[in-house]
């Protein structure tokens, strides 16, 4: 009786525990299907993007790149950039850009990092480029996502409205300074008539003035530009995350 009674406590316990592994079976394949759904998905839009798409390792080595940055780089195929390092696309002086995108997303752990540099084309031209990368998990490993964008046409466009403006504003100050210079030479000549002296005094006064306002708005320009390119090296510019 107690053998019979034995198996049936044995039989339940060993039905309960196999319910317990459907289940967890169950649930495994839930996430796998959900995992692999997500992969697909991701690898549609990595694909498909107009932007140029790469994935690095915590070494700068690139592991994967879209069909929009092999044409952005002038290659032919996916084979000639996997494997290498960005590093290699970058001239020398910009290579300090690249370590601290390095260091702000796998030493200090910025959720996304962006900065404005160049990169050589594989016929040696040279591109600028908006630069924006983020991490991501893959199989316990830390990788970052980066989108390239091309802004070399909206860079050629601000360097020739700075030269316009450097150009513009010395054009304007030429026949102020050259008033102010004939108005000390006058003052010289009138040194005993202070009436017209003190006239004089106003009108190079006023003359300065409107030098200062024209070269004012360059400066300006100038000094916008500089931060922006500073921010964009020094300092992590953060994205809401998704």
């Amino acid at each position: 009786m107690e053998d019979k009674q034995d198996l049936q406590r044995q039989n339940e316990e060993l039905t309960a525990e196999n319910e317990r592994l459907l289940e967890q079976a169950r649930q495994l394949a839930e996430v796998t299907r959900a995992y692999q759904e997500s992969q697909s998905r991701f690898r549609a839009v990595f694909e498909a993007s107009s932007l140029g798409n790469k994935i690095i390792g915590a070494d700068l080595k690139i592991l994967q790149v879209n069909a929009a940055l092999i044409k952005l780089l002038g290659y032919s195929n996916k084979e000639e950039i996997i494997g290498t390092e960005i590093l290699n696309y970058s001239p020398s002086e910009r290579h300090k850009e690249w370590r601290y995108l390095q260091q702000q997303l796998w030493q200090h752990l910025a959720p996304s990092f962006s900065l404005e540099t160049v990169l050589i084309r594989k016929d040696g031209s040279l591109i600028w480029c908006q630069v924006t990368s983020i991490l991501f998990q893959d199989n316990g490993e830390t990788l970052g996502y980066t989108i390239i964008e091309d802004i070399t046409e909206q860079h050629k466009l601000r360097q020739q409205k700075e030269e316009f403006i450097s150009v513009a504003s010395h054009e304007l100050k030429t026949p102020f300074t050259s008033l102010k210079a004939a108005l000390q030479i006058i003052n010289r000549l009138l040194e005993k008539d202070d009436i017209a002296i003190e006239q004089l005094r106003k009108l190079a006064k006023g003359a300065e003035k409107k030098r200062g306002k024209i070269n004012l708005p360059y400066c300006r320009s100038v000094k916008h530009h500089q931060n922006r390119t500073r921010a964009a090296v020094t300092q992590p510019h953060y994205i809401s995350g998704q």
